[in-house]
């Protein structure tokens, strides 16, 4: 019988994304976030998702187009060190409901974020619901992120706060509060981005 630690040699465990690339581009996401454009995850991809469930058009291969040298340059890295990517976007009334419930307003996605990711192998919604409610739970109590690894892919799990008071009220003349009844304030955490790498 071969040696336990030969035998983790040979395994091949699903491989971490570099955090800090992880980190830079969820600040140009935040960034998208707070300028007014859209909503949601509309902010993110080319299409609009706003009222329904994320589709991408028939035929089309990626999702997302960067508007600046500071995305460019980690989608450059990406490609370059052989990352695949994608991401899905929650809300924070994904906690509205028992995690059992899969509330299906609360998760979009998935999203095709670099060229030659097949769409069709990104995590599935059903599998990634689980991991966004359990990072929303995380938000709420002051974590700055979660992982998770899904079906051979990694996922950063990252939050989005309320960064001014537009921000604030625009969800509180929503259905988006907090929890419930809860009001909307500065820095309270709206919902969470997940990005899925895999090489």
């Amino acid at each position: 019988m071969l040696p336990l630690a030969f035998l983790l040699l040979l395994a091949r465990w699903p491989e971490a994304a570099p955090l800090p690339a992880v980190d830079d581009f969820h600040a140009q996401m935040i960034r998208r976030f707070s300028d007014g454009r859209g909503f949601g995850m509309s902010r993110i991809v080319r299409w609009n998702t706003l009222g329904h469930h994320f589709n991408a058009p028939p035929g089309a291969k990626l999702d997302f187009i960067p508007e600046n040298d500071a995305e460019r340059a980690v989608m450059e890295r990406w490609s370059r060190d052989g990352w695949q990517a994608g991401l899905y976007v929650f809300g924070a009334s994904i906690k509205s409901e028992p995690l059992q419930a899969r509330f299906h307003r609360a998760l979009k996605g998935p999203g095709v974020l670099q060229e030659g990711t097949p769409r069709g192998e990104l995590p599935k919604w059903e599998e990634v619901y689980p991991v966004a409610w359990e990072a929303m739970r995380r938000f709420e109590l002051g974590a700055p992120g979660y992982s998770a690894v899904v079906a051979g892919w990694t996922l950063h799990a990252r939050p989005v706060a309320a960064s001014k008071e537009a921000c604030a009220q625009c969800h509180n003349a929503g259905a988006a509060h907090l929890n419930g009844a809860t009001k909307v304030t500065v820095g309270d955490v709206l919902g969470g981005v997940i990005y899925l790498l895999r090489r």
